[in-house]
């Protein structure tokens, strides 16, 4: 399917080009097709975040409590109903409707930070099904996106209705949450990197970090925000 949603987002992408060269569109529609352009591609990458999410749960056996499941399927469920609800909104070029994801992407933020925050607090427990938590994050961080991407149809939608560039994200940019932070193995051997390894080594390692081993490739760093590397 995502080979399919690609080629559909390519052949827009020539089509738009195309319209755009030959017919010099204007006001109404150049914003039309500009938006359709803009939108293909959000889709497009929503495709790929759902691929990846497949990938995770194809090639993993995740062990999923019932209170982990609860949490997802309600954070995958937010997400589901704001995609649907935005292409809907751009269907039929309701500015009103794609207003309202905006009010409903705090709700998915909400869910992912409260769900990111259960799994990282597991981890910090040593969890005995760290991996699978891990992979959970990776999904729930996934989710989020497809929402984010969501967020953007419905900017973009506004845009093509009342040509006005709408941006009502009410976080910060200051404002991080837990993230993941990958070391690749480049040479550092198959063991336990630490604070104070990676210290050794020159990083400046925040004093919230959480490390998690996934042998024998890579650690993997929790904190939010990210380490910084030696000069």
């Amino acid at each position: 399917r995502d080979k399919l949603i690609n080629a559909i987002n390519a052949e827009i992408t020539v089509l738009s080009q195309n319209v755009i060269a030959l017919r010099s569109p204007m006001a109404n529609d150049l914003r039309l097709i500009l938006t359709i352009f803009q939108n293909a591609l959000n889709l497009e990458r929503t495709g790929d975040l759902a691929k990846n999410i497949a990938k995770i749960i194809v090639k993993n056996d995740l062990v999923i409590d019932a209170s982990a499941r609860d949490k997802l399927e309600k954070l995958s469920d937010a997400v589901l109903q704001n995609l649907t609800d935005v292409i809907t909104a751009f269907n039929s070029l309701d500015e009103a409707k794609a207003q309202t994801i905006f009010d409903a992407d705090k709700l998915v933020y909400d869910l992912h930070d409260d769900f990111s925050s259960s799994l990282m607090q597991r981890i910090k427990n040593d969890d005995a099904h760290s991996e699978t938590v891990m992979h959970l994050l990776f999904i729930s961080r996934h989710l989020e996106r497809i929402g984010d991407h969501a967020k953007n149809v419905a900017e973009a939608t506004i845009y093509a209705v009342s040509g006005e560039i709408n941006q009502l994200d009410v976080f910060d940019d200051t404002q991080f949450e837990p993230a993941i932070y990958k070391f690749a193995d480049d040479g550092w051997g198959d063991f336990e990197l630490h604070a104070t390894s990676l210290s050794a080594l020159g990083y400046f390692i925040p004093s919230n970090a959480v490390f998690h081993l996934h042998p024998p490739y890579a650690t993997f760093v929790f904190c939010d925000s990210p380490p910084v590397e030696p000069a």
